[in-house]
This record gives structure tokens, sequence and C-alpha cells, in this order.
């Protein structure tokens, strides 16, 4: 009998060790889970929390108002970039003078920072009733006023096709030439004399110089973007008075080419004066390497309708 009893008792006690193993076992795997949970909860914050501080891309829509013109889409423009200027709308009895912001002209140029509205400006053609003496009765003739953005191509006018671009060499914003290379000499306007070969003279800068002493130069890479941003914009754009309009950047050097109309017997100025002047602001301190050639002077010729379409001018006759 003792021996029964001391054997069930001690199958209690097994059993009772059995039981809270099963449950310090459980309970260990509940509080596992739970910090597995707590980790995955926190991980999670912090991706949540990283793309937050994702800078996402902001675009703003430019309109354009035709004031009662033909329509023009507008278009969505990435912040601190420049709207393109759209081709000029048509309103019967009217001639279109300029895209306007707040009533003021509007610089295609500016960075876009906001949602704007472009409205359009127009000029009423005027009709003049004018008398027919030999018949003695009044006749209503269309006498449209020509605006001053009209060439006339009766008058005769002459032009000349002028080309802008860094002669036979190119452009870099380089600011210790003078120091790597002291024998340059830098002319009026930071011109300095380039020859390609090897063979350069006392004052020239030769391709062996360059490339000799490379590492040594600095560049200016804010004015060097400037530049870029804004030869970029001109070749996409239709811009009056300019066709053939090219550039190319490599290794810090600028190379760009138009053709424009400048005209010789009348008082006429086109946008190519306006782009003219911000180009030449926009390397006025970059040093221009010119090469063994030269700028001819255009000869003056006729105005024709076929330069009127390839520089982007209108033109009429009456």
């Amino acid at each position: 009998m003792k021996n029964k009893k001391l054997v069930f008792i001690l199958v209690g006690i097994l059993l009772i060790l059995i039981l809270s193993l099963i449950f310090v076992i459980l309970n260990y795997t509940k509080n596992s889970d739970i910090d597995d949970n707590k980790q995955n909860l926190e991980q999670n914050a912090n991706v949540e929390e990283n793309n937050d501080k994702i800078v996402e891309e902001v675009y703003y829509t430019v309109n354009f108002d035709s004031d009662g013109g033909s329509n023009t889409d507008s278009v969505v423009v990435l912040k601190g970039e420049c709207v393109e200027k759209p081709d000029n709308p048509i309103k019967n009895g009217y001639t279109f003078i300029e895209w306007q912001l707040d009533g003021k002209t509007f610089d295609f140029t500016a960075k876009i920072d906001k949602e704007i509205t472009l409205k359009a400006k127009w000029e009423k053609n005027i009709v003049v009733e004018e008398k027919d003496d030999e018949v003695g009765s009044n006749t209503n003739v269309d006498t449209t006023k020509k605006p001053e953005n009209v060439l006339n191509l009766n008058d005769n006018i002459k032009v000349h096709i002028e080309q802008n671009t860094v002669l036979c060499g190119f452009a870099m914003f380089t600011t210790n030439l003078k120091e790597v290379y002291p024998h340059a000499y830098i002319k009026s306007g930071n011109y300095v004399s380039y020859w390609p070969g090897e063979d350069a003279v006392d004052g020239e800068v030769s391709e062996e110089d360059l490339k000799n002493k490379w590492d040594y130069l600095k560049f200016n890479k804010s004015k060097e973007q400037t530049a870029e941003k804004l030869l970029s914009q001109y070749k996409k754009s239709k811009i009056e008075g300019i066709k053939d309009f090219t550039y190319s950047i490599n290794n810090h050097r600028f190379e760009y080419s138009y053709n424009y109309l400048t005209f010789a017997n009348v008082g006429y100025k086109t946008e190519a004066i306006s782009v003219n002047e911000k180009i030449k602001n926009a390397f006025s301190s970059a040093i221009k390497f010119t090469g063994p050639c030269g700028d001819p002077i255009p000869q003056a010729i006729d105005l024709t309708e076929e330069l009127c379409d390839e520089y982007n001018l209108k033109c009429d006759r009456w």
C-alpha cells in the first residue's frame, strides 16, 4: 500500500511539473510574439517617418486666358522651371500683342513658383469709312490698321543675316586662367586667342596647353548652370528673328550658335535683340577661346516671305 501511495504521489508531482513547463513555454512564446509585433510596428513607424521626409516634386499649372481668342491649353510646369511660350492665339478683328500677368508683360524666362493665369492682350483693328468720289456713294472699306509687329514686304525692307557664336572655339567659366597659363593674352571682353594645334605663338593657348594643365583649372558652377538653363530654354522656343539655335556643353566647354536678322533700312526690333542681350550677359564673365577664323560682315538682302517663315516673323503685303 505504501508503495502505491508513493507512486501516485510521484506521478502527481510529475504531472504538475509537466503542466508548469507547458505553461512557461506558452507564456514565453506569447511574450516573444508581442515583442516581435512591437518591433515590426516600430520599424513601420520609422519607414513612414522616413517617407514623410522624401521631398516630392511640385508642379504648378500655368493657364492661358485668350480673352475671346483661339484656345490655348494649360500646361503643367515643375516648380522652379520656366514655361515655354505658346503659339500666338487668333481673334477676329484683333491683333495679338503679348501675354500678361496681372496687367504686366510676362517674362517667359521667369521661374514658376505658383499656379498662374496669363491673359492675352489684343489691339483692335481699325476700320475706316471712306467716300467713293467717282460714284458719289459711301462704301465701307476695310483699311485695317497694320500693327507695328507686322512687316509690309512692299516697303522694300533690307536685312542682314548674322550669326551669334563663339568664333571657331568655345567659352568656359574658368576663374584662374591667368594663374594656370601666365602667357595667355586676354583681350577686351575676355577673349583669348586659341590654337587647336600644338604650334601656338606667344599669347595663344593651345589644345596641348589645356590638356597638360587642365586639372589645375577652376570653374564657376553657378554661372555654368545659369548659362546652360538659358541656352536650353531658347533651343526649345520659336524666337522672333532667330533660327537654327544650337548649343553643346562638353567638359565645361560651351559652344552655341544661331542665325538672326537685323534690319538695314527700318527701325524694326525683333525678339532676337533681347535674346542676344541675355546671352551676352550670361557669358560676360566667361573666357571666350576664339580660333583662327573671322566673322565677315553680311550683305544686305531683301526680306521675303521665305525669310519671314524661317525667322518666325509676321509679314504681309498691302
